[in-house]
């Protein structure tokens, strides 16, 4: 594969509650990928590489191995689908490990896709059409589409170069760089009524987007700032090899303690 590097951008849902994390759920995200964006589907999958072929016409031994992997697992889709991501915590929540209290785990669906492809703009207009349908399935209480910088192919997979952006199941708040879209689910929007003020309502979602995913504008160029008691705490960075700070969460924060009992 091209060894050169090549900007990515990420659909990213967190949810607290979701339909995916019951097989039923898992069945309808993978016809809905099957039916909008089949790209998206393994042609190899397995726990930390890809290890089984994946079969179109019988998809129960992928539904099997999600079942027993909901933490994580590793698909390679179809170019220019490049990163597909399904973390399911069990249970959602804060996380300790050991004596240590190490963050605030959701369950996080990403899909990563080449910037290039929105040059096409039947891909672009897909690509963004997926992103609202797919929202609508799995009801995030807050999902994005952000430029996660430039990525190299590392085997069959990608992997990020300095200056990417990082994604996972761990949330903090909302994000102070909004990125090309976002959808709000309900709690978040009677929290940032300057959101759901401009926002499009679909089916008790708030979506916002830019109309060209690939400028290099930022949505919060028109769109109110979320308020600070909701938005990610800065972490001041220490000296190198200094311990890593405890994570901190807003002042506003709308799902529970964040911190273990």
């Amino acid at each position: 594969m091209d060894d050169l590097p090549f900007d990515v951008l990420g659909m990213n849902w967190w949810m607290m509650k979701s339909p995916l994390e019951t097989r039923a759920g898992r069945q309808k995200l993978i016809e809905l990928m099957e039916r909008e964006l089949p790209e998206c589907l393994p042609s190899s999958y397995g726990k930390f590489e890809p290890a089984f072929k994946y079969d179109s016409f019988d998809r129960e031994p992928f539904l099997q191995f999600l079942d027993k992997n909901l933490e994580f697992s590793v698909w390679r889709p179809l170019r220019p689908i490049v990163g597909v991501y399904l973390q399911l915590p069990s249970p959602p929540g804060p996380k300790m490990i050991g004596t240590n209290f190490v963050g605030f785990r959701m369950n996080h669906l990403s899909i990563l896709f080449e910037k290039e492809t929105l040059d096409r703009q039947s891909w672009a207009s897909r690509l963004q059409q997926f992103w609202r349908t797919m929202s609508g399935l799995i009801t995030p209480i807050y999902g994005d589409v952000q430029n996660l910088g430039p990525h190299r192919w590392q085997g069959q997979m990608i992997g990020s170069r300095a200056g990417s952006k990082g994604v996972g199941w761990w949330w903090k708040g909302i994000p102070r760089t909004l990125g090309k879209a976002v959808v709000l689910g309900e709690a978040y929007q009677r929290l940032w009524p300057g959101f759901t003020s401009v926002a499009e309502m679909i089916d008790g979602l708030a979506f916002a987007s830019l109309q060209d995913w690939q400028s290099d504008g930022d949505l919060a160029d028109i769109v109110e700032p979320p308020p600070e008691n909701q938005a990610v705490v800065d972490h001041p960075r220490g000296p190198l090899g200094s311990p890593k700070p405890s994570p901190k969460f807003p002042k506003g924060w709308p799902f529970g303690n964040p911190y273990p009992n």
